[in-house]
């Protein structure tokens, strides 16, 4: 009877291990079923922009590290905007535009502060995230305008001073009534000429924030981002866009080049993975079990 002991001692030890690994796996299950119910919720969020058939690539000079700051820094504005009008012409492109400041779901934002005339900003509401745009970079993006309209060719350098806000800022900043028309000091004194619906910028699960957009050629660009709307694939138009950089900024390499659905595709690709990793050890779990 005192040889049989250690025995019984290791079977109640195998049976509390099988119960703690089929535990284990049971949750692992349940985990990944709700990461499954939280991504499908995720999915159906509108970002505020339509990804499909838009082609993006980035435009990043390398600055001389003598030349670092202030206005040393060079302007590429307009030489950004020769390469859009190019390929506004080019075949298979509906939308040609650029961006400076950040992509949407690109991880980059820029802020800057908003006044108001006649009224005091508490700290904490006065910062507002900005993004200078050419003009049909809405359309590009399928951003719908809300009110107003949006940038025109007429808005630039010399022109009167301009400003979009997305409907956060309009209803933060100006609730209950139209902002159309109203003074801001976003970056100098400007005139609200449209409300644009809000974007997701930084990813899904993070809400979107006040946002500005100004025109690109109203101020000074060093880094930006073309935004193409094509008719077909978008990746058919790259030796096109790669030409019209080429022929306008030679030492400058095209980078990044990818669709906004590819952009889209890899700031949910994490949350997929950590649901299949999930499943997959809780089936596990369940198969080995003895």
């Amino acid at each position: 009877a005192r040889g049989a002991r250690p025995g019984g001692a290791r079977q109640r030890m195998r049976s509390a291990l099988v119960v703690a690994e089929v535990a284990l796996a049971v949750i692992l299950l349940v985990g990944a079923a709700l990461f499954i119910g939280s991504f499908r919720t995720l999915m159906k969020i509108d970002p505020g922009f339509q990804a499909e058939n838009v082609l993006t690539a980035a435009i990043y000079p390398r600055l001389d590290r003598g030349r670092s700051s202030g206005d040393d820094l060079p302007d590429y504005s307009a030489r950004i905007q020769q390469i859009v009008e190019r390929l506004q012409h080019e075949p298979g492109v509906t939308y040609a535009s650029a961006i400076s400041g950040g992509m949407p779901m690109g991880g980059s934002m820029s802020i800057t502060r908003i006044t108001i005339p006649g009224r005091t900003l508490e700290r904490a509401d006065s910062g507002i995230s900005i993004r200078r745009v050419t003009a049909d970079y809405h359309e590009a993006m399928g951003i719908p305008l809300r009110e107003g309209r949006f940038f025109e060719p007429a808005d630039r350098e010399g022109a009167a001073q301009v400003v979009i806000i997305n409907e956060s800022a309009a209803r933060k900043y100006f609730p209950g009534e139209s902002a159309i028309g109203r003074q801001v000091g976003i970056n100098g004194d400007r005139t609200i000429v449209g409300v644009v619906g809000d974007v997701y910028q930084s990813s899904l699960e993070t809400e979107p924030r006040t946002e500005a957009y100004v025109p690109m050629a109203q101020g000074r660009t060093i880094f930006s981002e073309l935004v193409i709307k094509t008719a077909g694939d978008p990746h058919a138009l790259v030796p096109q866009v790669r030409a019209a950089v080429l022929g306008t900024l030679p030492e400058v390499p095209l980078r990044n080049v990818r669709t906004m659905e590819e952009v889209l595709g890899r700031r949910t690709a994490q949350r997929r993975l950590n649901m299949l990793l999930l499943a997959l050890f809780g089936l596990l779990g369940l198969v080995i079990s003895p």
